[in-house]
């Protein structure tokens, strides 16, 4: 039987370890790609001393652990050809059973990954002065502006909380294409803020949110360069999406989204793509909001009133219910100067909406 080799301090040594004469500990080991790897400690243990003048890395056995552990969860040491950005989302892809709110943050971070130049870099390149410098842009950047736009607000009666839904932009440029999600108790609350993403990986714009009677909630946004737009299902505590159900008017740019139900029937109300300049309003028309929708008809005058669709006020008063079209009058050159103007929505016999400028709102109408 072999003797067991041990130290200078007679410790045992395990397999792979060794003591060089001049005092150094050494583990050798074989990587994920079969190549042989060494690692050096001054330490074989926490409590052993660094000899005066050396530079600590760590004890050896420690080091020992974490090489295991990131072969257990298949990390390439080397890196593999791996960018940070590659190496997090083949972390995130094997994390299962985490909460839609921690989902939501992973999405946070793989977005600002992509952004950022730290994202590109080869894990085999990755100092640790580079990650820390990246931490600290981070914690700086946190406290910066960021845009965001067309909330929504839904309450979750299995949750108890209220549920924000809005389009984010990174105040930076108008690159990001995401949406943010955030939750309170209360309606007029501080929320709490759960993180930035793309649902299902696609762009996400002006959005809107719709719940139907039995709870189930509809998050409705432009995709694509507001080529297109979505209509997805939302997972039953609406912190999530569950499924795209639906890409509407493909290669019509849509935007403004605003949805309504009269009697049995579901409208959507949109606006073109052009910019800050008001255009024709156009809607259409399904029984439910997964099944078919109509083709887009006209509503209002060439700019629908200067006016473009934020969201539709459903007002009942005794046997009658009136609908009030809520929307933005926009201000290109000042921004802080654009407006809200109300309008009611009016319908033929056959449902078809129409909508005149009035010049003054009428309360009476409010029940």
């Amino acid at each position: 039987m072999s003797e067991k080799r041990r130290d200078n301090k007679n410790r045992i040594l395990r397999t792979g370890e060794s003591q060089r004469a001049d005092g150094k500990y050494m583990y050798r080991y074989v990587d994920a790609n079969g190549k042989t790897q060494c690692l050096y400690s001054w330490r074989l243990v926490k409590t052993d001393t660094v000899p005066e003048g050396k530079r600590d890395n760590g004890a050896l056995r420690d080091i020992e652990k974490r090489v295991q552990r990131d072969m257990d969860d298949d990390i390439v040491p080397d890196g593999d050809g791996y960018t940070v950005l590659a190496l997090v989302e083949k972390y995130i892809s094997q994390k299962t059973g985490v909460k839609n709110t921690t989902r939501a943050g992973y999405g946070t971070v793989i977005n600002v990954l992509k952004s950022e130049p730290f994202g590109k870099k080869r894990i085999d390149k990755v100092k640790l002065s580079d990650a820390k410098a990246w931490l600290i842009k981070l914690q700086q950047e946190d406290h910066k502006k960021v845009n965001l736009e067309r909330p929504k607000v839904l309450y979750n009666s299995k949750t108890g909380k209220f549920v924000l839904w809005v389009h984010y932009e990174n105040g930076k440029n108008y690159s990001e294409a995401a949406c943010a999600i955030a939750t309170c108790e209360e309606p007029d609350g501080d929320y709490t803020y759960h993180g930035h993403f793309n649902p299902l990986g696609y762009m996400s714009r002006d959005c809107t949110l719709y719940q139907e009677p039995d709870g189930t909630a509809y998050f409705i946004s432009a995709a694509r360069n507001n080529a297109d737009m979505h209509i997805y299902r939302l997972q039953d505590d609406y912190m999530n999406i569950d499924v795209l159900t639906g890409r509407l008017w493909q290669g019509e740019y849509r935007e403004a989204p605003a949805i309504f139900q009269r009697g049995e029937k579901l409208y959507m109300l949109s606006s073109f793509c052009t910019g800050w300049d008001p255009n024709q309003g156009k809607y259409a028309t399904a029984d439910n909001m997964e099944g078919r929708w109509s083709s887009l008809e006209e509503f209002g005058d060439a700019t629908t009133y200067d006016t473009q669709p934020a969201y539709v006020l459903t007002l009942p008063k005794g046997e009658q219910t009136r609908y009030l079209y809520i929307s933005d009058r926009w201000d290109g050159k000042d921004y802080n100067n654009s407006r809200y103007v109300f309008l009611y929505l009016e319908f033929d016999e056959d449902g078809k909406l129409k909508l005149d400028y009035q010049p003054e709102f009428h309360s009476s109408y409010v029940g």
